[in-house]
């Protein structure tokens, strides 16, 4: 069964947001993630069997982006 794990970021386009997508899933196993730049909470999106949210939290910091997460996520 999938987890989502939906975070408020502050991500401004496109460019990077390939670039953290690209290490997060290289980083996170089985995992699928995504953002919505076009929401006002630039959501980062994760779907995954099981979701570290302190390692996605310290991956991103260590990018130099922060992230919170939109508590009632699914």
């Amino acid at each position: 069964m999938m987890r989502v794990e939906i975070f408020r970021t502050f991500v401004n386009n496109e460019q990077q947001a390939r670039k953290i997508c690209e290490i997060l899933n290289s980083q996170l196993e089985n995992s699928k993630v995504n953002f919505d730049l076009d929401d006002c909470d630039k959501v980062l999106r994760v779907e995954s069997p099981e979701i570290d949210i302190n390692k996605i939290r310290w991956i991103m910091e260590n990018l130099g982006y922060s992230c919170d997460l939109i508590p009632g996520s699914l």
